[in-house]
């Protein structure tokens, strides 16, 4: 089984697809984990939810998604937590996002699942995550 890990996608639907295409990623026998920032800054954030979100439900054993920080504030701002996300690129994003999902409770469910996901994901050989883990400090 090949391992493929991507990380700060940030809303550039044509470019994940366009990587996969090349690496010629096979779901049902590739193992592929997304390691967050999925969304902010390129113009198809709600794209690339989708498209991520499609590929883990269809393939739940091979394709595994992360958060990123930028999921992160991007759940915070649609749960009135927070306005981060907007200082951090959130602001271009929010009217394109919106513009993907029509529906205010497709929005939502995309924004759940992505705020539902894990920080880090290990197999056999690794541990991937978006950003650096401290091993061994309790919390």
């Amino acid at each position: 089984m090949r391992k493929l890990f991507i990380t700060d996608i940030h809303g550039e639907y044509n470019g994940m697809m366009k990587l996969l295409e090349h690496a010629d990623f096979q779901p049902s026998s590739d193992q592929l984990v997304i390691g967050g920032d999925m969304v902010s800054r390129g113009n198809d954030s709600g794209l690339v939810l989708k498209g991520v979100r499609r590929l883990a439900l269809q393939h739940p054993t091979n394709v595994v998604a992360l958060m990123g920080n930028h999921e992160e504030m991007m759940s915070w701002y649609f749960q009135g937590k927070s306005d981060l996300w907007l200082r951090h690129a959130g602001k271009h994003t929010l009217s394109k996002v919106k513009k993907t999902f029509r529906q205010e409770n497709e929005l939502q469910e995309h924004v759940a699942w992505a705020a539902s996901l894990p920080l880090l994901h290990q197999d056999h050989q690794y541990v991937y995550t978006h950003a650096g883990i401290v091993p061994y400090v309790s919390m």
